[in-house]
């Protein structure tokens, strides 16, 4: 900030031996405002880098907490550009918070400097501040506008290349290929003309701050001229004043260009608020602290009613009730769409404000052990997930398992075999280049149901891409856990079992 004042002193004392005192004091600001540069930048990259990974890390965490029924509505591209957009955004808000409370200071100083060479002249600087600040406020509202509905638009695409590329064999088998890129091509035009109209505004805003400083720079340069001519000013102050006047309007310009940068960072924290408080939080709301150590020995179920609409419109479960005890396996029977894996996902737990109907052991309400209780319950859906990770990891996922326990469930349901074969055994990472069957991705499936002992087993249609021989071996294995759990399975299949003491439940 002194260094235009310096420069000044030096063009006033050009034939002065003081000028080298000025020149020196122009080189210690000049190596001073590095280091202070640098340590700076460095600082605020560090801050910036952990404040992403935290915000990340925290929205990623919360999406886990919000309930499964609410989850289900999310337009799953706004959670992707929640956990990745937004938090970059709001990452920046420390760094622009520095740059902004930084050029308001360097703002102030200047006009310090400015009234201090020349009340005059800076009066004519002031007078287009209020102009710039009015045109700061109405460009501020079109810019919040247009990145709110930019933002939107974005989660929307996002959302189309994720499910395109999750469907791409129902695209080509329905070979529909061309008309999803003739949509993409549409969604792309659409997002990017956004981003030019809102760039336009911007440019708008700053064509027009750059007319008023034009303005202004001229001005001074006739009034400031006028008052050198009549030695009321010397040219050295004038230049100093000048560069101080432009140095005014580009850190003006600069506070123009944080109006933009603002109104993205506040779209982005209140995308991150909604997510935060408009969705119910499964533990947080229902999970009382009841510890719960028993053995879950029976589930009893007391007038269910469920419907996926909030209305209750719609319901596709009513006034259900009933009980499983331990050493039975119960089969859920009924035509597609009655709800027989409504019913499976209920009673896993992943509906948490249905527990309240469930009674556990005869005497504990589930909901009040709900974090426990989920704990008891091995569930395999109807599509279970195989992840981009080692067959060890697909079975055990995440759970403490020794290797030895996981071999010997594999060499039971006949799998340990095509495992072994593998160049890289039970470290093959299951991805495009591991070839396996329908068949073999159902019993990794099934290994990691069976892997560790449980006191509940839920299955939806779990053997509907194995064999005869495959189906008749994996209830077999079953068939050792029936004593000590309690086994509920839906299937669409005849399933001869009549060795098996099934209790089938209609829907």
């Amino acid at each position: 900030m002194l260094e235009p004042f310096l420069f000044g002193k030096v063009l006033d004392n050009i034939y002065n031996v003081s000028i080298y005192k000025y020149i020196i004091l122009i080189l210690l600001i000049f190596i001073m405002s590095m280091i202070i540069f640098k340590v700076k930048s460095l600082y605020l990259i560090k801050l910036t880098a952990r404040i992403e990974k935290d915000t990340k890390i925290n929205i990623f965490s919360h999406v886990f907490k919000i309930g499964y029924k609410d989850y289900s509505k999310i337009d799953k591209g706004k959670l992707l550009n929640n956990i990745e957009y937004d938090s970059m955004i709001i990452s920046n808000l420390l760094n622009n918070l520095v740059g902004f409370f930084s050029t308001i200071f360097s703002v102030i100083i200047t006009l310090v400097f400015m009234v201090y060479i020349s009340p005059f002249l800076s009066s004519i600087v002031l007078i287009f501040i209020p102009i710039e600040f009015v045109s700061f406020i109405i460009f501020g509202g079109i810019i919040r506008k247009k990145v709110n509905i930019l933002i939107e638009r974005k989660d929307s695409y996002i959302n189309f290349i994720n499910e395109s590329l999750n469907s791409f064999k129902t695209i080509k088998l329905f070979n529909i290929t061309k008309k999803k890129i003739f949509n993409f091509r549409v969604k792309t035009d659409d997002i990017y003309d956004l981003a030019v109209n809102k760039s336009k505004v911007e440019i708008n805003m700053s064509l027009l701050l750059n007319l008023l400083s034009f303005t202004s720079r001229i001005l001074i340069i006739l009034f400031g001229a006028k008052l050198c001519i009549k030695n009321l000013l010397t040219v050295g102050t004038l230049v100093a004043f000048n560069t101080y006047s432009e140095k005014f309007k580009s850190q003006s310009n600069e506070l123009s260009s944080f109006n933009s940068v603002v109104q993205e960072i506040g779209v982005s924290l209140e995308r991150v608020e909604e997510l935060f408080n408009c969705y119910d939080i499964d533990l947080k709301k229902h999970y009382k602290q009841n510890d719960f150590y028993e053995k879950i020995d029976s589930i009893r179920i007391n007038n269910l009613d469920f419907s996926y609409s909030d209305s209750g419109s719609d319901s596709l479960i009513n006034n259900f009730s009933i009980q499983f005890d331990g050493g039975n396996i119960y089969r859920i029977v009924g035509h597609n769409g009655v709800g027989k894996s409504t019913l499976l996902d209920i009673i896993s737990g992943l509906y948490s404000d249905k527990l309240t109907k469930f009674v556990i052991n005869n005497k504990y309400n589930a909901q009040d052990i709900i974090s426990d209780y989920r704990d008891h319950i091995t569930y395999i859906d109807q599509f279970p997930y195989i992840y981009s990770e080692s067959i060890y990891e697909n079975i055990s996922i995440y759970r403490n398992i020794n290797l030895k326990n996981i071999k010997e469930i594999c060499k039971e349901i006949g799998i340990d075999d095509f495992i072994e074969s593998l160049p890289n055994k039970y470290d093959t990472i299951l991805n495009k280049d591991t070839n396996l069957s329908g068949g073999q991705k159902q019993k990794i499936i099934i290994a990691r149901a069976l892997v560790e002992k449980n006191d509940v087993y839920i299955f939806d249609e779990i053997t509907s891409n194995l064999d005869k021989e495959n189906k008749i071996l994996f209830f077999k294995i079953l068939g050792k856990f029936i004593k000590n759990s309690i086994i509920i399975f839906s299937s669409h299949e005849n399933l001869n079992l009549t060795e098996y003491n099934i209790v089938e439940i209609k829907l």
